[in-house]
């Protein structure tokens, strides 16, 4: 089974490291022969700080699903297409 978890909240709390406990019971779900993701808002860079460093190169979908990687290497990553992004950008003013 795989079982997505989201970070900020869920299993990440006041933007401190994974504890040790959430940790030891994810990698016992792992010893289990079960699949763990973790997802977030987050960029995949900034969900590598709070992350246990055992789960670094599992499955991460990041930037609310943008982004996607899997062992270091990013798998997909969605971007704004130019037109669209030059008008978010005028109604921003940036």
């Amino acid at each position: 089974m795989t079982f997505v978890f989201d970070l900020d909240g869920t299993i990440i709390f006041r933007g401190k490291p994974m504890c040790a406990d959430i940790a030891e019971a994810l990698a016992r779900l792992e010893a289990r022969g079960h699949e763990v993701v973790f997802a977030s808002a987050r960029p995949i860079r900034d969900m590598l700080p709070v992350l246990d460093e055992r789960f670094h190169r599992r499955l991460l979908i990041g930037g609310n699903g943008s982004l996607v990687a899997r062992d270091g290497r990013v798998l997909h990553a969605e971007t704004f297409e130019a037109e669209p992004l030059s008008r978010l950008l005028a109604v921003a003013r940036i």
